[in-house]
């Protein structure tokens, strides 16, 4: 038999992916950002 695995894909709110712009903009690099904020480097490199 299969396995059934489903994937739920994370929602972020606007306020913090605007905080998480602000701070690539600012310099912060997109390793720092993932490891601060637990979150993928490919979603913010998008």
């Amino acid at each position: 038999m299969g396995k059934n695995v489903s994937t739920v894909a994370k929602r972020y709110n606007g306020d913090f992916k605007n905080t998480i712009v602000d701070l690539y903009k600012s310099g912060e690099s997109i390793t720092k950002l993932s490891n601060e904020y637990g979150i993928a480097k490919s979603t913010i490199n998008g």
